[in-house]
């Protein structure tokens, strides 16, 4: 039902997606002590600077955090529709997000994520919109610039640059300049943050001695329950499936601008999976780092499934998993 009625542009579909938004965030009021907000070990500088205020208002910033997601929802679902990424006009990607946002407990507050998120999607925005220009230096620098910040956020942000550079090859804008843009860019926000710790007198900032060092990714499987073990498995095979029809059926006989768009989704989503290495302490809000493409990848794989029901019933599998996960968690 819900497939079928997000298929479509309707006036009603963002009332229905913030609807469905609040249902998956809703969580939290049905625990006997609702926790609003988690304060982050070692966290990025500007998140650091803001999350005083989140420990302050823990209710307000779990509210900024529901609809700071919804926002970043319409704006997948606007990306997507100008750039003509699906066959149709829809709001399937916003919906796919707002769902894998809401699905782990974990991810229902303020957490950096949120803040990264918002300016890779920005960065990908101008990838996908600018880098056909004949003059892309300014863009360059500017997308460049955004993922620094996401950095600043959350540090595994920062591994994106490599997705810029790779972004460079696909459209075919790799050159000596454009790689210094993309190089002045990403450094252009750090010059800014020790300028200001530096005329501050505050260049002993522990965020400078912060260990970024590779490790392999480790998670522990017994310390979830059978319910959320089936969900990542369950939604693990569906982004895979996903993925191989994106790649291997629906990019094939598309037209050579959509495909640098597509594939830049797939380059996206193989590297939002490698940072995963890189967390030596994984926090259930790093996967909210591959939700952006995932999104619109499995939007397109349901806008193309032929039967209607299929794709209904994949779905609610998916939400099932998700609601069965909640209930466990409550009791």
């Amino acid at each position: 039902m819900l497939i079928r009625y997000f298929r479509k542009i309707s006036p009603l579909s963002p009332v229905l997606l913030f609807l469905l938004s609040a249902v998956l965030w809703a969580e939290i009021f049905l625990e006997p002590e609702p926790v609003f907000f988690v304060a982050s070990e070692n966290p990025s500088p500007l998140y650091l600077l803001l999350q005083p205020v989140f420990i302050s208002y823990p209710i307000g910033s779990w509210v900024a955090a529901m609809l700071f997601v919804y926002l970043q929802a319409l704006m997948i679902s606007v990306i997507v529709t100008r750039q003509g990424m699906l066959d149709k006009y829809s709001f399937l990607a916003s919906l796919m997000y707002v769902v894998l946002m809401g699905s782990l407990r974990g991810m229902l507050f303020m957490h950096p994520v949120v803040f990264s998120n918002f300016f890779l999607l920005l960065a990908l925005k101008i990838i996908l919109e600018k880098f056909d220009e004949e003059e892309v230096m300014k863009n360059i620098f500017n997308a460049s610039m955004l993922i620094a910040l996401a950095g600043l956020f959350y540090m595994q942000a920062w591994l994106f640059f490599l997705f810029l550079i790779i972004s460079l090859f696909v459209f075919y804008a790799i050159s000596l300049r454009s790689f210094v843009a993309a190089c002045l860019g990403f450094v252009t926000p750090f010059f800014f943050y020790f300028f200001i710790l530096f005329m501050t007198d505050s260049l002993d900032n522990p965020f400078l001695d912060t260990d970024f060092s590779f490790s392999w990714f480790a998670f522990s499987a017994g310390s979830i329950s059978g319910p959320l073990k089936a969900l990542v498995a369950y939604g693990a095979v569906l982004c895979l499936m996903a993925l191989f029809h994106l790649v291997a059926i629906y990019l094939p006989d598309k037209p050579i601008r959509l495909r640098k768009r597509l594939w830049t989704l797939v380059y996206y989503s193989f590297l939002a999976i490698i940072t995963f290495l890189f967390v030596t302490d994984y926090k259930a809000f790093h996967a909210a780092l591959l939700f952006i493409p995932m999104s619109v990848v499995l939007a397109g794989f349901f806008h193309q499934i032929q039967r209607k029901a299929v794709s209904e019933v994949l779905f609610a599998i998916l939400l099932g998993l998700i609601l069965a996960g909640k209930a466990v968690v409550l009791v």
